[in-house]
């Protein structure tokens, strides 16, 4: 896949009987993990919140704890391996720049899949792409 940062897409593996999905922002620096927060919706819960931080810190993330200010700008200027929690926003949620590294976005994503969701047989991604309003 060859996208323009300056599209503001993003890539969403989602289980199109679950709807179970883990999304990613496509930034300047790469692709930005996108893992709101909604107290309604299985998987995106303040308890799963801390399982979320226990992936990322298994694939040597570091959380960002320098409590500035948080916006836009600050979240996608991170550097690749840092991610925050923002609870204060209008959309918080776990925001982490994965960079342009794809077999750790794959395992990445994988482990979310697992560990979160609960799916056991999973090995690799399946992907299809979907062109919306072309």
């Amino acid at each position: 896949m060859r996208a323009d940062y300056n599209d503001n897409g993003f890539v969403i593996f989602e289980d199109p009987e679950t709807e179970d999905y883990v999304q990613y922002a496509l930034e300047e620096k790469g692709l930005l993990l996108v893992w709101p927060y909604f107290s309604d919706y299985p998987g995106h819960q303040t308890a799963d919140i801390d399982k979320v931080k226990d992936i990322l810190n298994k694939f040597s993330f570091s959380e960002d704890l320098d409590n500035k200010p948080v916006d836009r700008n600050y979240i996608v200027n991170m550097n690749s391996g840092e991610y925050i929690y923002d609870s204060d926003t209008a959309f918080p949620g776990i925001y982490a720049m994965c960079g342009t590294d794809v077999q750790m976005l794959e395992s990445l994503t994988i482990e979310f899949f697992k560990e979160i969701y609960g799916f056991s047989e999973i090995e690799r991604l399946k992907t299809q792409l979907v062109l919306e309003n072309w």
